[in-house]
């Protein structure tokens, strides 16, 4: 019976140590630093499975979110297919620069919102250039339930800006 108890103990500390400490083995989808300002991360499942192309990572407080289809359609007819990470960093005022409609008939607003950008080649991580976009207001339709809402990127731009990082030198 104490053997049982043993080994009911040891599974608890590893359930315990598992939900403590998964996130410092959590491989991030990619390298993007967790904030603007930092290093890139060591490893990340780009390393694993390098992309063809360009791929674009928001990064928040939450994570990373791989947005690389809204770049789809945006590319110029020149660009350099070079495998890139873009990392996307946004900063929200609580200025006011446009209104959404609400499918209730009210209005949210739209705040000025800025986004920072990282690209780095791949392989190697070497940061090719750094660039900020302003965020332009969007609305969305049947929008109910928030306060207020964040200009959106504008990947158009994100991708002409990206073009002249990834050419050959």
């Amino acid at each position: 019976m104490r053997w049982l108890a043993g080994v009911l103990a040891a599974a608890a500390v590893v359930v315990v140590g598992v939900q403590l400490f998964g996130d410092a083995f959590h491989t991030p989808p990619a390298f993007c630093p967790d904030d603007a300002d930092g290093a890139p991360h060591d490893d990340s499942r780009l390393d694993s499975r390098p992309p063809e192309g360009p791929v674009l990572y928001a990064v928040g407080e939450d994570g990373m979110w791989n947005m690389t289809s809204s770049l789809d359609g945006r590319l110029p007819a020149d660009f350099p297919y070079r495998p890139a990470l873009i990392c996307q960093y946004r900063t929200m005022t609580d200025e006011q620069i446009s209104v959404c409609p609400t499918s209730g008939g009210g209005e949210i607003p739209v705040v000025r919102t800025r986004y920072h950008y990282k690209v780095y080649g791949i392989p190697g991580k070497d940061l090719r250039g750094a660039f900020d976009l302003p965020g332009i207001p969007l609305c969305e339709g049947g929008i109910t339930t928030r306060s207020e809402i964040p200009a959106e990127p504008d990947y158009t731009a994100i991708a002409e800006r990206t073009a002249p990082l990834l050419r050959e030198e």
